[in-house]
């Protein structure tokens, strides 16, 4: 009986962890479908991005984004990705006209939600 319990609130528990985690993993997934033909590092894990290769130390940090800069500047845009935010640099003009030329591509980072209640809709927040 012990186990058919403790099997329950296992099964309760992954139900509320899947439905908790859902709009994360949707909104995570389109940003891959998004960002995926974008030229990024070779070593990016799954849901931590490039963290894990970006050192701690300040010296260390500018020449890992050196060393990014110099795989990177042949092409006209890269994408790093920090978590599951993805941080795209532009090398080429041609690739800032084809980002900028819609607006749809122009949406604030969900750090702005804090700010909502306080400066309401205006130019920082939607």
């Amino acid at each position: 009986m012990a186990v058919i319990s403790f099997t329950f609130l296992i099964i309760i528990f992954l139900i509320f962890l899947i439905v908790r985690l859902k709009p994360w993993l949707v909104n995570y997934f389109k940003l891959l479908k998004n960002y995926g033909p974008v030229p990024c590092p070779r070593n990016r894990l799954p849901i931590l991005g490039n963290l894990l290769s970006l050192p701690l130390d300040p010296h260390q940090f500018s020449l890992k984004l050196d060393q990014f800069y110099e795989e990177s500047k042949t092409t006209a845009l890269y994408c790093l990705w920090i978590g599951t935010y993805p941080l795209v640099a532009f090398f080429h003009p041609v690739g800032l006209e084809d980002f900028f030329s819609g607006s749809k591509h122009i949406t604030k980072s969900p750090d702005y939600l804090f700010l909502h209640p306080w400066l309401r809709t205006g130019l920082l927040t939607r």
